[in-house]
């Protein structure tokens, strides 16, 4: 394999390719090794420019949007992924917008239609890229 040269702008900057990251309409509900660390709105990757480092090191990421795509085809699936799956904890990264509360509700509930007590930590961006809670 031959070395690319990266561009200056990404110098410093440290890319994780071995992250598995879905779509969160196409998860698979059984994995060999699963383990789902994060469920992301779509737009945080883009307004927090830290997003890469901080967030997705080493994570199964699941990235989707609410408001755009079917938050009720989600909320089904993430219920079932944690209620086949030994996840012991997931974090929630979304936007100050009101349309990402609706991806908190919808992995709250699914966390709730699991059957398990599954710890939910919600990670809050502001719209200038800043992290709020």
């Amino acid at each position: 394999m031959t070395p690319i040269e990266i561009p200056s702008l990404f110098r410093g900057i440290t890319f994780f390719f071995k992250t598995r990251g879905y779509r969160a309409k196409l998860l698979p509900v059984s994995h060999i090794s699963w383990s789902l660390d994060l469920v992301a709105a779509d737009c945080c990757a883009y307004a927090y420019a830290g997003f890469h480092n901080d967030f997705i090191k080493g994570c199964t990421l699941a990235l989707g949007c609410p408001k755009l795509d079917d938050a009720n085809a989600y909320k089904e699936k993430l219920a079932a992924i944690l209620r086949d799956n030994d996840i012991k904890s997931v974090t929630i990264a979304y936007m100050e917008v009101p349309c990402c509360m609706g991806l908190v509700r919808l992995v709250e509930d699914a966390a709730r239609e699991s059957g398990k007590n599954i710890p939910i930590k919600k990670t809050r961006i502001s719209i200038q890229g800043q992290i709020l809670s």
